[in-house]
């Protein structure tokens, strides 16, 4: 691999991690805003949410991945860093909507927000991959 893709590949990795940062990022606001909602605060008070080990695990994983993947976007060899970042994106895009049956108007805008993000770490991943597959088959060829 010559230098003009390594530094490709770099940018692609700091691009990646970077969007994993918006998620967590945004991820945090959107539950921190939740606490300027008188009805939450009462609802929390009050014992309306049952916090149980699965919603705690639930809430563990939703956070840890996208945690993982801002370093793992920078450190994991190519052949795997694309195909994680496209699978993980996947699985918190379906946490995320199990997590938020019925969203409220803000938590809506916060939850389009990610997803956008993740679609964006997709298809930087799927583009990424595509890059890397002709690469090869123009070392390939220039071997033979």
């Amino acid at each position: 691999m010559d230098i003009q893709n390594q530094l490709r590949d770099g940018k692609i990795r700091g691009i990646l991690s970077s969007l994993w940062i918006f998620f967590f990022i945004n991820h945090f606001f959107m539950g921190l805003h939740e606490f300027a909602n008188p009805a939450f605060i009462a609802q929390l008070l009050g014992g309306g949410y049952a916090v149980s080990d699965s919603l705690l695990l639930t809430a563990a994983i939703t956070i840890e991945l996208p945690i993982m993947m801002i370093v793992l976007s920078r450190v994991l060899p190519n052949k795997i860093n694309w195909i994680v970042n496209i699978l993980i994106a996947l699985f918190t895009i379906g946490l995320e909507i199990m997590n938020n049956p019925n969203p409220d108007l803000d938590n809506m805008f916060f939850l389009a927000a990610e997803l956008t993000g993740f679609v964006t770490i997709i298809v930087i991943s799927i583009r990424w991959r595509l890059r890397l597959a002709k690469e090869n088959r123009n070392l390939a060829v220039k071997e033979i």
